[in-house]
């Protein structure tokens, strides 16, 4: 049996449109590379556990966002990976 190596990612998803890094809930956080997706909580944050070894991306949606994209989030062995937080602002 192959063992794979796995890590962890976890992050807030935040906005900054009101002036201060305020929460955001319910966007969708997905990995590119796998296609799972997390949902923030009430407190803007995700985790993904069992994450295999590697690079990754981070795509953030939420109606009435931009998307964000957070490129090259590395997962090691063992190990929680917390990317900077994926700040939205409002679509103009």
């Amino acid at each position: 049996m192959v063992q794979v190596s796995v890590g962890e990612i976890s992050g807030q998803v935040t906005t900054s449109v009101t002036g201060q890094n305020a929460p955001v809930a319910g966007a969708t956080v997905t990995i590119v590379e796998t296609g799972k997706s997390a949902t923030t909580d009430a407190n803007g944050n995700y985790t993904f556990s069992n994450v295999p070894e590697g690079t990754y991306t981070l795509r953030i949606e939420k109606a009435g966002f931009e998307t964000v994209t957070l490129n090259n989030v590395q997962v090691s062995e063992g190990q929680t990976t917390s990317p900077p937080a994926g700040v939205l602002g409002f679509v103009s």
